[in-house]
């Protein structure tokens, strides 16, 4: 192992341990040292020879130290010309000023949308934090830790490494701007006409991206089957490029005063299916369908002895959908429901829009859900999960998507349950506000003193309403 600081100067250089090359003749590999007599100079030696001047300091006021890339070590630019740049900067920056080695004009590579990104998502604050510098492969993807290629595997091939050893990005949020980029800017074929010239997307200048080029991006990537990507990667372009100031925005010149993209009200023509009536409805006979196929699953596992954790998990999921079904409640309080609120000698508080509302649990559906599901020691909820931070049950789309598929019905939302369960009441002539008092809604004109007296019939008008649904 070489040393860590020594005195960095050509004489050092010509004798000092360099690493080995791998197979491929590629210099990724380096030895870094620190100097011995200059704090915050440092040096990069590769397998080739060459050498790297580095800078580690802090900026007056910051917390974290700032690395830079200073060049090459060389005969025009030697070891004692970038210690005497060193200690200018240092003094500049112990002042809070930047020195003018840095505020010189910006190549034409550092103007280009990739370095800019790759800038702009170096600034995440778990990666400062880390002092981690993210790096740009070749095909100008972004990494968080250096990708290492050998043998014959091409850049092409290797993969972006997020996170390792507990380092690197933490939150979905980051990860999913690495993916935006990675996955379809960075690979896009999307090319940007500036002068006579046809410019890749991403070698671009910030500045000559244009709205057309966003419109074929955003057409590209709707072609691949992804049409949610392509309204979420164009949105973050969007902020990115109100992040690099750059006026007009291309990203809402280029999309949404012809197709709504990021229009409120509108939504976004081009990927947005309006959501017809029919895909928030589910009649009586496709009800039945469904809860069918949900009480054949339930028998089903039941009946085994050896169930697995993932199929203790859908059995809970299945009675999950099914207790939306005879309560016609939101889907906020029952994946929240718990144990002590199965009780059906009075009304139930469950919490729902971020107010607690009074309901009625009854005995049947208690009997129902004890019938299915055992309670679990550590976790008071009744649909339990491990896997949500929450603590309860909240991937249940999946499972309602194969469900209608089993039963042979067109897509419409979880929601229509609950719409479902309104229509029933107003089947069996209930008036408006005994629907708005069965599902957790505000009547008008009722207070607690009302609840507590119009309890015994609303249990009554609820049963028979269960019992119209489990026909």
């Amino acid at each position: 192992m070489p040393p860590d600081k020594v005195f960095i100067d050509e004489k050092w250089l010509k004798t000092a341990s360099k690493p080995n090359r791998d197979k491929t003749g590629r210099h990724e590999k380096y030895h870094y040292f620190r100097d011995s007599s200059l704090s915050g100079l440092g040096v990069k030696l590769y397998a080739d020879g060459t050498a790297k001047a580095y800078l580690n300091c802090r900026f007056k006021g910051e917390k974290n130290p700032r690395k830079r890339d200073l060049g090459y070590i060389s005969k025009q630019s030697s070891t004692a010309e970038y210690r005497v740049l060193v200690n200018e900067i240092k003094k500049a920056w112990s002042n809070g000023e930047e020195h003018s080695y840095f505020a010189a004009t910006e190549t034409i590579e550092a103007q280009s949308l990739a370095s800019k990104i790759k800038n702009l998502l170096e600034k995440a604050p778990e990666l400062t934090e880390q002092s981690i510098s993210i790096k740009l492969m070749a095909d100008k993807r972004i990494t968080v830790f250096e990708v290492k290629t050998t043998g014959k595997v091409k850049d092409t091939k290797a993969k972006p490494i997020y996170s390792k050893d507990g380092k690197g990005i933490q939150t979905k949020t980051l990860k999913n701007y690495f993916s935006y980029w990675n996955n379809h800017v960075a690979t896009s074929k999307v090319k940007v006409r500036v002068g006579k010239k046809n410019i890749a997307l991403i070698r671009c200048k910030v500045k000559d991206i244009t709205a057309d080029a966003m419109r074929d991006l955003h057409k590209e990537i709707t072609k691949k089957g992804q049409r949610v990507n392509a309204d979420k990667v164009l949105g973050w372009l969007r902020s990115c490029f109100e992040s690099f100031k750059v006026k007009p925005n291309p990203v809402i010149e280029g999309l949404s005063a012809k197709t709504g993209l990021f229009s409120r009200s509108a939504g976004s023509i081009w990927n947005k299916e309006k959501v017809s009536e029919e895909n928030i409805n589910i009649s009586n006979k496709d009800a039945k369908k469904v809860r069918r196929v949900i009480e054949k699953r339930l028998n089903k596992l039941g009946a085994k002895n050896d169930r697995g954790s993932r199929e203790e998990k859908e059995m809970r999921t299945l009675m999950l959908l099914l207790t939306v079904m005879f309560t016609g409640g939101r889907f906020d309080w029952v994946c929240a429901l718990k144990w002590e609120q199965l009780q059906h000698k009075d009304w139930v508080y469950v919490l729902t829009k971020q107010k607690e509302m009074p309901k009625i649990i009854l005995k049947e559906l208690g009997e129902l859900i004890k019938r299915y599901i055992n309670p679990k020691e550590d976790n008071d909820y009744v649909f339990w999960s491990k896997e949500a931070r929450e603590g309860y049950i909240v991937d249940y789309i999946k499972l309602w998507k194969q469900l209608l598929t089993e039963a042979k019905i067109d897509w419409t939302k979880p929601k229509a349950l609950r719409k479902h369960y309104n229509q029933r009441m107003l089947e069996l002539g209930y008036t408006e506000t005994t629907r708005n008092i069965a599902m957790t809604q505000t009547p008008k004109g009722v207070n607690e003193k009302f609840y507590s007296s119009i309890y015994g019939d609303q249990v009554k008008f609820e049963r028979a309403t269960y019992k119209a649904i489990a026909e």
